[in-house]
């Protein structure tokens, strides 16, 4: 009986060892720079919103380090910002989202959820965020997926992915991963 429990403790540990984590963090260092540079791109009020800011962690090993960033764009629009870090100390990209570009007629109210979107076996790591949204009509989440490229670890907005779940009407990270999965 005690083998027995010992081989199942051991395949546990591989298989969580074979997987990507995210575990919630908290820097000052890294949250200042981030509000600094949201800030030089015109957002004022600038917040973090530390329960859905992340280490990640990749077969063990440190992928990088996600800050979720909201603020209001010219007073008035509620927007969101994602910050990258590499070492959780200096910070090497804020990525606008929710409230630019093609999402600019929409309003974020939050962030809803930070995950791993991704298959084990995909080149790129993709992560999911579920956005609280507002239009004028509509109350609702938004899903926004970024790629961490396997080679340099840049993030990226991975568009075609995004458009992919258009339709899905996911409350969490597990809803938002089976839709994918779904599509491919």
């Amino acid at each position: 009986m005690r083998i027995i429990y010992i081989l199942s403790l051991l395949l546990m540990t591989n298989i969580a060892s074979a997987s990507t984590t995210l575990k919630t963090f908290d820097s000052a260092s890294l949250q200042a720079q981030a509000v600094e540079s949201a800030k030089a791109e015109g957002v004022t009020n600038v917040n973090i919103i530390k329960d859905q800011s992340f280490s990640i962690n990749k077969d063990g090993s440190p992928v990088g380090f996600i800050i979720s960033v909201k603020g209001k764009l010219k007073e008035m629009q509620s927007v969101c910002l994602i910050g990258w870090s590499l070492d959780g100390k200096k910070l090497i990209k804020l990525l606008p989202t929710v409230g630019f570009g093609e999402w600019q007629s929409v309003t974020c109210a939050g962030v809803n959820a930070v995950g791993v979107v991704s298959k084990k076996d995909d080149q790129d790591l993709k992560l999911g965020i579920i956005y609280h949204t507002m239009t004028r009509f509509n109350d609702s989440p938004d899903y926004y997926i970024l790629g961490v490229n396997s080679v340099d670890k840049t993030i990226f907005y991975d568009s075609k992915t995004t458009h992919k779940l258009d339709s899905s009407e996911a409350k969490n990270i597990a809803e938002l991963r089976r839709d994918l999965q779904k599509e491919k």
